[in-house]
């Protein structure tokens, strides 16, 4: 057996669980303003710097390697080594060149014997390049490839200068290589970039740029595992990108400290779970002395209504507000199952006069005859014929006369339309047709009983002295979870006033009804709405000379039986 529990306990219980909940809410969007702030101030900045770091040096490199190309076929330089004198003009252009670029650099140019005839290197260094064996074997490369770039791993000038790639081309008349021209590129990275820590590798970790020496071990690899983003150096905390750059060939790896949002992190979070701690501690000892004091009038009030000594006495016992609204509520609630309790007998009552009306209204007399008549014909033809006539007749009665549940399966209110129609072909022969086009997992919804007959008998009656080929369909679907069920027939139709009239008259309680037609649909307007609600019932739709379309709407929902 199930345990039952006080409102105040629930109360309580609930309390605190929001409370908890509170608590777990407040670290989280701490956590998340957190990480929002890390993103834009440390992650962002720190890509952007990369980004533009290697735009830079893109745009920078293809430079060079523009104007490398120009001045190996300048005429006046091929001229100079052919002739293994070099003018001022010669130098001119070399310097300007090295001056217009953004990344410092200095130039050799060497003439066909590999002897240097012009440079911008200091005499002492010059000397040192001109007996390198690096130069000796760069010029017999480019011999071969005419075009070389490449990272400088070995320090050719010592620990006095620092060159970390070069740009190199064979000059050439045409028929044969007249000298080399070879641009040295300085440690090109400025020393504060977006106060980042700037290294940029090859593919082998050598660094050949950097904003400073940390990190870079003896054979000038960089040190740091460049697999994690969140790195520890030296009791530093950074957050570290690597950028890949000229095809891959280079890494861009920017580095930023990240120790103070490290301590909010830590601090932030200590200072939550002891607050969150006290707030808990308080809410335990609080709650239960304000919900004492709270719930002495929603006792009271639940004493009244089990004593039943209403208003009066609640009126003076308490002054709280929302309490009365609750009484109120109450009041009212009983009063609304009392109108529902006397709305249900109403329809009920209505249900049984609408059989009676239904029953007189379509086998009256007039029917009867037209039956007896066909049957008489049938006995002398065709007695078999007639002898199924008979049958059918007995049915339709038989399911008029039963005063059962009002609501019954689709199929089963299917089964006397066809007996009906089958009996009314007999009558009409080949001028009336009539057609079901119902999917089987609709057939077992619940609908009205003989709710389909009167609007089957209204297309008929309407219509078939004006048509030589009357046409009846019955349809229905289900849409937005409402059965829709459609009796379209190829009629007179109805003018748009008498359409009008017609619609007014049905959907309106106190308009007065004159023909049969209006009795017959204003009941079967009347029994929907009584038994689904004002928002459910029959709709219609006609175009003169087209035919006329009448829609029932039915909630997909369970409705009482009643007897």
């Amino acid at each position: 057996m199930k345990q039952s529990k006080s409102i105040k306990d629930y109360l309580k219980k609930t309390f605190l669980k929001y409370t908890v909940i509170i608590i777990f809410l407040l670290v989280f969007v701490f956590l998340i303003s957190l990480c929002v702030v890390f993103n834009y101030s440390v992650i962002k900045v720190n890509r952007e710097a990369g980004e533009a770091l290697e735009n830079e040096l893109t745009e920078e490199f293809e430079g060079y390697r523009e104007g490398i190309e120009e001045l190996s076929l300048n005429k006046e330089i091929v001229q100079a080594l052919e002739n293994n004198e070099v003018d001022s003009y010669v130098n001119k252009l070399l310097y300007e060149f090295k001056n217009s670029r953004n990344i410092s650099s200095d130039f050799v140019l060497i003439n066909g014997n590999e002897e240097i005839v012009s440079t911008s290197f200091h005499q002492d260094d010059e000397e040192i390049l001109s007996d390198h064996v690096f130069l000796r074997l760069l010029a017999n490369e480019l011999k071969q490839i005419h075009y070389k770039e490449q990272t400088i791993h070995n320090r050719i000038f010592g620990e006095s200068r620092s060159y970390s790639y070069y740009f190199s081309t064979a000059v050439s008349n045409g028929a044969k290589n007249v000298g080399y021209l070879i641009f040295f590129i300085d440690d090109f990275i400025d020393t504060s970039v977006d106060n980042q820590l700037v290294y940029i590798t090859d593919q082998y970790d050598n660094v050949i740029a950097k904003t400073n020496n940390y990190h870079i071990d003896s054979l000038g690899k960089f040190t740091v595992d460049n697999g994690q983003n969140l790195v520890k150096i030296d009791e530093n905390y950074f957050y570290m990108n690597k950028q890949p750059a000229m095809n891959n060939q280079l890494n861009i790896i920017t580095l930023s400290i990240i120790n103070v949002y490290r301590n909010i992190l830590i601090f932030g979070m200590v200072t939550m779970l002891i607050s969150s701690f006290i707030i808990f501690l308080i809410a335990r000892v609080i709650i239960p002395k304000i919900f004492k004091k709270t719930l002495q009038p929603l006792n009271a009030l639940i004493a009244i209504i089990s004593n039943g000594n209403h208003k009066d006495i609640f009126n003076k016992s308490t002054a709280v507000d929302e309490l009365n609204v609750i009484y109120k509520e109450y009041t009212s609630k009983i009063e609304e199952i009392r109108e529902l309790i006397q709305k249900n007998e109403e329809i009920t009552e209505k249900k049984r006069l609408l059989e009676i009306k239904h029953l007189e209204a379509k086998f009256n007399p007039h029917f009867l005859y037209n039956a007896l008549e066909m049957i008489k014909y049938e006995i002398t033809l065709n007695p078999d014929n007639a002898s199924d006539i008979v049958v059918k007749i007995a049915k339709l009665m038989r399911y008029n006369t039963n005063f059962g549940n009002t609501l019954v399966p689709l199929k089963v209110d299917l089964e006397y339309l066809i007996n009906y129609c089958e009996i009314q072909k007999l009558r009409y022969g080949k001028r009336l047709e009539f057609k079901i086009n119902i999917h089987n997992d609709l057939l077992d919804i619940p609908i009205p009983k003989l709710i389909l007959q009167p609007l089957i008998e209204n297309a008929i009656k309407h219509n078939i002295d004006y048509k030589n080929n009357l046409k009846i369909t019955l349809t229905a679907q289900e849409i937005s979870n409402h059965l829709v069920i459609n009796v379209i027939d190829n009629g007179l139709g109805i003018k748009e006033i008498e359409l009008e009239s017609l619609k007014k008259k049905i959907y309106h309680k106190d308009e007065e009804i004159e023909e049969v037609r209006q009795i017959g649909l204003k009941s079967t307007q009347g029994i929907l709405r009584l038994l689904y609600g004002e928002k459910y019932g029959l709709r219609i739709e006609s175009s003169y000379n087209e035919g006329s379309v009448f829609s029932l709407d039915i909630p997909l929902k369970e409705v009482n039986n009643f007897e």
